[in-house]
């Protein structure tokens, strides 16, 4: 089975749907088979959540869920794929408006970047510091 078709069903219902219950179902469907944040392909790589098309206003509204998949996760490769999937919210959010829960959950999410030291990780969360003009 190709990585993208685990959890496809529920990536379909929730690029329609669009809910939190939704996206925690898809994040630790495909996370079961595969914890890391890239898959490679024939043709290179892409992301894990690369199949997920969301509405930037369905994206934002969807931030402080996956902000709290990140703080739910205590392995390494796990958190640093729950940072690519909020990434990947926060870019097709089309906005720099920072929710309120990401920004009373940023020193608790740094702080586990800084925990798990992980080189992808710093990169996610690099990217979304710059993302948001962040320069803590």
């Amino acid at each position: 089975m190709s990585m993208n078709n685990i959890g496809s069903d529920i990536v379909n219902k929730l690029n329609l749907y669009a809910t939190s219950e939704l996206l925690r179902e898809y994040y630790y469907e495909r996370t079961k088979e595969w914890k890391l944040s890239m898959i490679s392909v024939e043709c290179g790589t892409i992301g894990a959540f690369s199949d997920l098309k969301l509405s930037p206003l369905q994206s934002f509204n969807l931030i402080p869920t996956a902000v709290l998949i990140c703080l739910e996760q205590n392995e390494k490769d796990l958190f640093t794929t729950a940072l690519s999937l909020l990434l990947e919210i926060i870019e097709m959010s089309k906005t720099t408006e920072l929710p309120m829960l990401l920004s009373d959950k940023w020193n608790e999410l740094n702080e586990k970047v800084n925990y798990f030291k992980d080189r992808d990780g710093e990169l996610c969360w690099q990217l979304t510091k710059k993302w948001y003009r962040v320069n803590v």
